[in-house]
């Protein structure tokens, strides 16, 4: 076969696979879960923008930090707020350890992922009280939501409307 019909073929080709490469918005849209954790939208609703199941952010959390017997986790949805009574009732009143793998979280004081925030955190068995060394928010009492965004630490922000936080570095 000669090196130009591969070219053709090849060019042909590459359109068709690049257009079925599913595309996320940069934006998405604001779903939030409260209560019970559960798909937004309705049951017969698609929902395109969401991403495939693969990209869901694993998060984890104990309400005691040296006992892993109080340790769970969950796969939680690309951009979707949780509110963390919905995740685990306990971990409202104590908080002690959270992560994030196969992305990266950002916890919230106030409901629907709104007020202050934590810096965005990676990794797992993070000590909350450290998220925010210098925050008057008591992380490990006062976090109330949380946001998970997929995809590796150096991407940007999935909610473009999120500032920088006040008084938090970023665990190393």
């Amino acid at each position: 076969m000669k090196a130009s019909s591969i070219l053709a073929l090849l060019s042909l080709g590459l359109p068709a696979l690049a257009a079925s490469i599913p595309h996320y918005l940069e934006d998405p849209q604001n779903f939030y879960v409260s209560g019970v954790v559960k798909e937004a939208g309705k049951d017969d609703e698609f929902i395109p923008s969401r991403p495939a199941a693969s990209n869901d952010v694993t998060f984890s959390w104990c309400s005691d930090y040296n006992q892993n017997a109080t340790c769970s986790q969950m796969k939680l949805k690309h951009s979707w707020c949780y509110d963390l009574g919905a995740l685990d009732p306990v971990i409202t009143k104590q908080l002690e350890g959270v992560g994030a793998s196969n992305g990266r979280c950002m916890m919230f004081r106030n409901n629907e992922c709104k007020g202050e925030h934590t810096a965005m955190f990676v990794g797992e068995h993070l000590w909350t009280r450290f998220l925010c060394p210098m925050s008057h928010v008591k992380w490990h009492k006062q976090a109330a939501s949380v946001r998970c965004c997929a995809g590796n630490p150096a991407d940007p922000w999935c909610d473009k409307k999120i500032r920088s936080p006040e008084g938090c570095v970023a665990p190393p």
